[in-house]
């Protein structure tokens, strides 16, 4: 069996600083176990006295004898999520792959990864949601993880873990009670009619042609006239192609979204449908078309290949990442900024720039799904009904609209005297 411990113990029995009793093999036992398993650790086993850490270890051999393992049942929690997001078989594309980075950048390469199933404590999970929170975003190393991030790695590992409860290897879920950070889109934050004025005032009169000494449009204003005036998401903008619009008819189609530079369906059935656009929009784009072509003649053959209505410089499909700092600059080009809260009083300088203004000293005020936001905001003072804000955003359902933007919906108040009369008439 080997020799003996530390504090004449038995052979392969230890304690811990905290007083616990572990158990694991020990001399030929564990020779054994390394020729059967080369790439695994041994096993250990936690107890509360020396007699139970001597019984888990009689386990431990009797399961080495009968080839059992006795590991099986207590994984790496990296193999237990790998696994339980594979065997989801009925996942839409882009869950799957939301699911899967969240897997692959916030769970597998950290300590909670490769702790086993049942070492997993509520401490454990409380840690690892606080390591989170400075962990940079694996796309945008100058930027930390969102909570919406941090928010839908968590769903991923309780959602594992709940499959582990109803398989009996654990008997409760050690997520219970783990506090997150709090969404940070509960507050709906559009842009007032001021500011929407500023901005597209901004982005039409852009820059100044030197030949002829006319103010021309941003290359990509009519992107930000759609996120506006439809509310478009930015997935659906950055995978809208020529195909999908007929400017006679003036139609909108929306047929799906580009997604970690796939195209895939819409979040709902509602997600696809046809939205009518208006005589100034139809002049947008068909100017928009015009400066493409435009650009297409100098890019050459195979710019744009794709036909989409917006593309980088390049001709390829616009990054999401590239979008945001586009719009970031474009804001503090308008003077759409507030301090930033991180390098504000802070009276030193930074090696690096700041993740937050990356170091501009001002951060925008905006995200760009605030420009959806601002769509329903706008919708719904013009007095347009819920009903027709929820089928042209997009919603799943009419309780989605209304839960996120009821609200700002005053409804038709011209005649608050209808009831009363209907009841007096009765």
């Amino acid at each position: 069996m080997g020799r003996k411990s530390s504090r004449d113990l038995p052979p392969g029995i230890h304690i811990d600083k905290a007083g616990s009793y572990w158990a694991t093999l020990e001399g030929e036992d564990a020779k054994r176990w390394r020729e059967r398993h080369p790439e695994r650790t041994l096993p250990r086993r936690k107890a509360a006295s020396l007699g139970a850490a001597v019984k888990l270890q009689r386990q431990l051999i009797n399961d080495l004898d009968s080839g059992r393992d006795p590991n099986a049942e207590n994984p790496p929690l990296a193999t237990l999520v790998e696994e339980w997001i594979n065997q989801r078989e009925k996942l839409r594309p882009a869950t799957r792959r939301r699911y899967e980075q969240s897997f692959r950048w916030q769970i597998k390469p950290l300590r909670i990864g490769r702790l086993r199933l049942r070492q997993l404590t509520h401490s454990h999970v409380q840690g690892w949601v606080r390591e989170l929170k400075h962990q940079a975003r694996q796309d945008d190393p100058a930027r930390m993880l969102d909570p919406y991030s941090i928010r839908n790695a968590f769903a991923v590992l309780r959602a594992a873990l709940n499959s582990a409860v109803k398989d009996g290897l654990i008997p409760f879920n050690p997520c219970r009670n783990v506090e997150l950070p709090p969404p940070d889109d509960d507050e709906i934050t559009p842009l007032t009619p001021q500011q929407v004025e500023i901005l597209l005032a901004m982005l039409d009169t852009f820059e100044i042609v030197r030949a002829t000494g006319e103010r021309r449009p941003h290359r990509l204003a009519a992107l930000y006239h759609l996120a506006i005036r439809l509310g478009l998401r930015q997935g659906e903008l950055i995978g809208l192609r020529w195909r999908d619009l007929d400017l006679d008819r003036g139609q909108l189609r929306v047929t799906g979204q580009l997604q970690g530079g796939k195209r895939t369906k819409g979040k709902s059935r509602h997600a696809h449908r046809s939205i009518p656009l208006s005589s100034d929009m139809v002049r947008l784009l068909r100017a928009h078309r015009q400066n493409q072509l435009e650009e297409q003649q100098i890019g050459g053959e195979g710019w744009n290949s794709a036909g989409m209505v917006f593309c980088s410089d390049e001709g390829t499909p616009l990054n999401p990442s590239n979008l945001w700092r586009q719009f970031a600059a474009l804001q503090r080009r308008a003077g759409l900024t507030e301090p930033c809260k991180e390098c504000a009083g802070s009276g030193k300088v930074d090696e690096q720039p700041c993740a937050d203004c990356n170091g501009h000293g001002v951060s925008p005020l905006f995200r760009f799904h605030d420009l959806r936001h601002t769509y329903a905001a706008l919708s719904l003072a013009a007095g347009v009904d819920l009903f027709t804000v929820s089928r042209r955003m997009g919603h799943s359902s009419i309780t989605v609209t209304s839960d996120r933007y009821g609200h700002l919906y005053q409804g038709d108040t011209h005649d608050a005297e209808a009831v009363d009369r209907l009841l007096k008439k009765a």
